[in-house]
């Protein structure tokens, strides 16, 4: 055997060995620049969700940029990964993304996708040290429902919960 193929055959096996591990938590690493997509098909519900990212040079340690406090950037890492834009499909149809559900949710390390109820959850973990977070954004076939965010060090307890309600006007 060449060189040049046990290198690809060392790449592939690698390759599928990541993203069995990956499929087996559920955990996607969400991508520092650019857009990530996760998608979930069960219970006769299927969903896509997008999340763009963009770096944001926040300056150094000690000193960081006003752009990047304005923006909501921690301040402990640098650059910063700004979340840009959330889109979400449920059977095909997008949802409506209220400003206020990506505020926040700076410096993201990866997501998690799960179908609830015919709807969904986003679960996003993000931050760092002090700083860092889980996020969980329950949604349905039409709206948003709620954004709650935890503490990794103690999940269980709420730290910040927003509701979304309908509200029709006539």
């Amino acid at each position: 055997m060449n060189t040049g193929f046990r290198a690809v055959l060392l790449l592939f096996i690698l390759s599928a060995y990541c993203m069995t591990a990956q499929a087996r938590d559920g955990w996607v690493p969400v991508r520092s620049e650019g857009p990530t997509t996760l998608s979930v098909h069960a219970h006769g519900v299927s969903i896509v969700v997008k999340i763009i990212t963009h770096e944001i040079n926040n300056g150094v340690p000690r000193a960081p940029s006003w752009l990047s406090l304005a923006l909501g950037c921690t301040t402990t890492r640098y650059p910063c990964h700004f979340t840009e834009k959330l889109s979400i499909k449920v059977n095909g149809r997008s949802i409506y993304i209220p400003g206020s559900v990506t505020c926040g949710l700076e410096d993201l390390d990866d997501a998690r996708l799960k179908t609830v109820n015919h709807g969904g959850m986003l679960i996003l973990r993000g931050g760092d040290t002090s700083e860092s977070y889980i996020a969980k954004i329950s949604f349905n076939s039409v709206r948003v429902k709620r954004k709650d965010i935890y503490s990794p060090m103690e999940p269980s307890f709420l730290l910040e919960e927003t509701v979304y309600h309908l509200l029709v006007v006539k």
